[in-house]
């Protein structure tokens, strides 16, 4: 009967057992004490930094969203600060709004905020 306990260390030509492995928080793996930091076992997943890219829904400018990054913080600045989206007049009959308008999805029509939804825009 062998007990399973601790890790083997998962850098190569290493191959240690552990009874206290250090997890990984990048990559999932065990290591020992000598290659417990990504530095040492030279993690993978650090350098693969998780990059989204995101769109405005009004100017349909791109960007990169980092790993902590807020992505609706990212893109209420965008809009309130350098947004050159369509400027022109909601297709909602009594509304006047001029600025920051969507495009329907359905209809394909720009709507202000408050319109922008199909249903809002149909009564």
């Amino acid at each position: 009967m062998t007990l399973e306990i601790g890790k083997h260390c998962s850098f190569p030509d290493c191959n240690q057992l552990d009874f206290l492995p250090f997890l990984c928080g990048n990559c999932n793996k065990y290591y020992c004490l000598k290659h417990r930091t990504c530095e040492s076992h030279q993690c993978i997943e650090i350098k693969k930094e998780k990059i989204k890219k995101i769109k405005c829904p009004i100017c349909k400018s791109k960007f990169l969203l980092k790993k902590d990054q807020d992505p609706n913080l990212l893109i209420n600045n965008h809009i309130i600060n350098e947004c050159t989206g369509p400027k022109k007049k909601c297709s909602y009959k009594r509304c006047k709004v001029k600025s920051n308008l969507i495009q329907c999805n359905v209809c394909k029509k720009n709507y202000c905020i408050k319109h922008r939804f199909h249903g809002h825009h149909l009564q």
